[in-house]
């Protein structure tokens, strides 16, 4: 009987002597797109939804309100991200049973003009649902304390959400035309 280490040395050998053939064209997954995007914007997208949350939450402390809604916003572009992400992949592989969809683009050469973007303008909705769910939980429990007013949060966290989604879609509407132009 060969030891376990042994059959996998043979297993591996036969591997690298015997390959078969591999393609590249497994497609795009829109996290490795988007994620950076969000990161890049998340300094404006701070700064909008700060903009909207001191008309209602300015008695908390504008430097205050400013580093919870970076810390919110923050913290929904590392975890909300991937995980709005995560169950639009399981979404698109229990509906259509294979990886090309809006989670997962097909392979680059089969792709028409603007379709990232579109795909990215499509995904911005449920981007949206996990990051006001996350942003308003966060911000909820930070600001319970000074404020007390969950429902007047909430209200804010919403509109901040929706004036910076509607830059980001607008953002993604001008790629779009962009790209489709060629």
């Amino acid at each position: 009987m060969l030891g376990r280490r042994l059959q996998s040395g043979i297993i591996l050998l036969s591997l690298a002597f015997f390959p078969s053939v591999a393609y590249a064209n497994a497609g795009i997954p829109m996290l490795l797109i988007a994620w950076p995007v969000f990161g890049i914007a998340l300094i404006p997208v701070v700064i909008i939804e700060w903009l909207v949350m001191k008309k209602n939450l300015s008695h908390l402390g504008l430097w205050k309100l400013f580093r919870v809604t970076f810390y919110s916003n923050s913290l929904s572009t590392l975890l909300g991200i991937p995980l709005a992400w995560f169950v639009m992949l399981a979404l698109q592989f229990v509906v259509s049973g294979d990886s090309g969809g809006i989670a997962w683009l097909p392979p680059p050469e089969s792709l028409f003009p603007g379709v990232t973007s579109l795909t990215f303008l499509v995904l911005l909705v449920p981007f949206f649902i996990v990051s006001y769910w996350m942003e308003k939980w966060v911000t909820c429990r930070l600001l319970k304390k000074m404020c007390g007013d969950e429902a007047l949060v909430t209200k804010s966290v919403w509109r901040g959400n929706i004036y910076s989604y509607g830059f980001l879609a607008l953002l993604t509407f001008i790629c779009l035309l962009y790209e489709a132009s060629f």
